[in-house]
């Protein structure tokens, strides 16, 4: 397939969820399939079975690639809808407590 072709001549192909990928529109922490979406996304995107992002409460991730002049470029996906909050949640959070420890 095409999509597998771009995969197979790509380095490395990053990925994050927006609230339609996850599965609902607006989704949130409360959503009931959300392990499910989870590991069908990091399917798609070919995350390893062994991926830290398959157990972690979330899928953000870090990721450091050279760039010229002995430079490096880094890359931080935050994942702003597995923890959040619903929107009428005056207290609520986007990113939870794990995330925010390795943020």
């Amino acid at each position: 397939t095409a999509y597998q072709g771009l995969m197979n001549s790509v380095t490395k192909m990053l990925g994050i969820w927006d609230d339609h990928d996850m599965g609902v529109n607006d989704g949130d922490g409360r959503f009931k399939w959300l392990e499910e979406s989870k590991q069908a996304m990091l399917d798609f995107l070919g995350d390893a079975p062994d991926s830290p992002r398959r157990t972690q409460n979330g899928v953000y991730m870090s990721w450091m690639t050279d760039a010229p002049k002995g430079q490096k470029i880094a890359f931080h996906l935050l994942d702003n809808r597995h923890n959040k909050s619903p929107y009428s949640d005056p207290d609520g959070d986007f990113l939870g407590e794990e995330q925010w420890a390795w943020f």
